[in-house]
């Protein structure tokens, strides 16, 4: 049997999967699935610009919403972005190396739950 490559297994990923890490923590369920862009060091895509109510132009943050460097190291990567409604406005992303399985509807990290990057207003 060969291994899988994390880009693999970050594309046998589906939205609504529950997520466990290396313990077997529960740690909520995949929100979001974004393959790998090699490119992102040479691009800029911290902001994008969008016409609001009233056609005013406002920026909003686009995924992964972490600060430099975390946030190119995750779109290079590839991550999945986990939604916990018991942890609030609280967003927690894994890389795609950091998944260690995907099996049946659940995704097994290679990780403790601590190793992952938190974001959020709630502390």
């Amino acid at each position: 049997m060969t291994e899988m490559n994390p880009n693999e297994r970050l594309q046998q990923v589906r939205i609504g999967m529950q997520v466990v890490d290396y313990t077997g923590n529960r740690l909520g369920q995949v929100e979001l699935v974004q393959l790998p862009n090699a490119d992102a060091a040479a691009v800029d895509a911290n902001r994008q610009t969008t016409t609001g109510l009233g056609g005013a132009l406002k920026e909003t943050a686009l995924e992964p919403d972490v600060p430099e460097p975390r946030r190119s190291e995750l779109i290079r990567y590839g991550f999945i972005k986990i939604d916990n409604p018991d942890m609030g406005d609280i967003n927690r992303y894994v890389r795609s190396d950091q998944i260690r399985e995907v099996s049946g509807d659940t995704v097994k990290l290679a990780v403790m739950q601590e190793q992952t990057s938190i974001v959020g207003t709630d502390t």
